[in-house]
């Protein structure tokens, strides 16, 4: 069911086919602006959740995904996360095979929360 709906996203989305994968229990999340050197509270937020499974995003070290908050899904995701990290529920995340919005995070594109 879950690879399901895997696929049906990707059919309505219009992503190419290059959707990974991972899942595991969100370890920690990270909140910030999107330039964190100067205050701007029209800025936008970037929200980076870390799962130990994700390969090192782009070459990096940084076992991480990345979306902004203009993006549709970004509270929901933001719950989802918080959800896993506090009771240790797996998750299972889509990211794109890029690093557009942070240089060392994949780019999100689906989260699902896991049943024990």
């Amino acid at each position: 069911m879950r690879h399901m709906l895997f696929l049906m996203l990707l059919i309505f989305s219009g992503q190419p086919l290059a959707i990974e994968s991972a899942v595991g229990v969100v370890q920690k999340v990270k909140v910030f602006s999107l330039l964190p050197d100067r205050y701007n509270p029209s800025d936008q937020a970037m929200l980076a959740i870390y799962i130990n499974e994700l390969p090192g995003a782009c070459g990096s070290g940084q076992k991480r995904i990345a979306i902004g908050s203009a993006h549709p899904l970004f509270d929901a995701v933001t719950s989802i996360a918080m959800v896993s990290k506090t009771t240790k529920t797996k998750v299972e995340v889509g990211y794109l095979g890029s690093c557009s919005i942070r240089s060392n995070a994949w780019d999100f594109s689906v989260i699902e929360l896991l049943e024990d």
